[in-house]
């Protein structure tokens, strides 16, 4: 479990430094984790492997209103 949880942590990281428009989200996590930017990328591919690749962020583009009374 140990180390699907690292690898979710690191996809979050990389997904979320992707989100703010980083253009090298891996090289930010590998300076966040004092690790290189290709244990990132390996990182990366081994939490697509595991299928927890996928990009967890709300979808805003509906937003629930009141009715109007």
């Amino acid at each position: 479990w140990n180390r699907l949880i690292r690898l979710a942590e690191v996809q979050l990281e990389y997904n979320a430094a992707a989100a703010r428009g980083e253009k090298a989200p891996a090289t930010v996590v590998a300076e966040n984790r004092g690790v290189a930017t290709g244990t990132v990328h390996v990182w990366v591919s081994h939490a697509k492997k595991e299928g927890l690749d996928a990009q967890i962020s709300p979808d805003f583009s509906v937003v629930a209103t009141a009715p109007e009374e």
